[in-house]
């Protein structure tokens, strides 16, 4: 991916996602199933294609996440080893580290960017190449930046708080340009 000023950034596929059905409940509204699946392959027929949701991800992010996850881990059974609160782990510095990684390795900027899709079918020793161009505004960019807040929350969720509260991920849907 390209943004107008050169920056290029490389991503690696890691996930899809795909809704097998919805199930409308009364006062409550509809109920989606979902499938998640690490990045593997995707078998498609014609016959039973349906929306997929894939997702991207820079391996330098996600292993530098995984190390100061790692970390964080160590330092919480520690911390209930030596019968401390839980709580002490907002003023550790691995969880401080964390913290800041997902606000400084937040990549995007306003502005146009070309993306170059590689993709390779089974069979076929030629990859598929395809170029799609969007345009992100300063709303679209405000509203992604909003997912930096959900990290930490997720992050004070698994290790501090427990709680069954439904964290809502911003997605923005720019225009493609063509």
């Amino acid at each position: 991916m390209t943004h107008e000023n050169n920056d290029t950034q490389k991503f690696t596929w890691d996930w899809f996602e795909e809704i097998l059905f919805e199930t409308n409940v009364a006062n409550t509204g509809s109920m989606p199933t979902k499938k998640n699946q690490k990045a593997v392959a995707i078998n498609l027929k014609k016959e039973e294609l349906t929306e997929k949701k894939i997702g991207f991800q820079q391996n330098t992010f996600k292993a530098e996440h995984y190390r100061l996850f790692s970390s964080i881990i160590e330092d919480a059974l520690n911390l209930e080893k030596s019968g401390k609160q839980k709580d002490e782990l907002l003023s550790n510095k691995n969880f401080n580290d964390l913290s800041d990684y997902y606000k400084h390795s937040f990549n995007w900027k306003i502005g146009r960017y070309k993306i170059k899709i590689k993709t390779k079918v089974a069979n076929i020793s030629k990859y598929y190449e395809k170029q799609i161009y969007f345009k992100l505004t300063p709303l679209e960019l405000n509203n992604l930046e909003g997912n930096i807040e959900l990290c930490k929350a997720v992050l004070r969720r698994v290790f501090i708080e427990p709680n069954n509260q439904n964290l809502n991920w911003r997605w923005v849907n720019p225009l493609i340009e063509e």
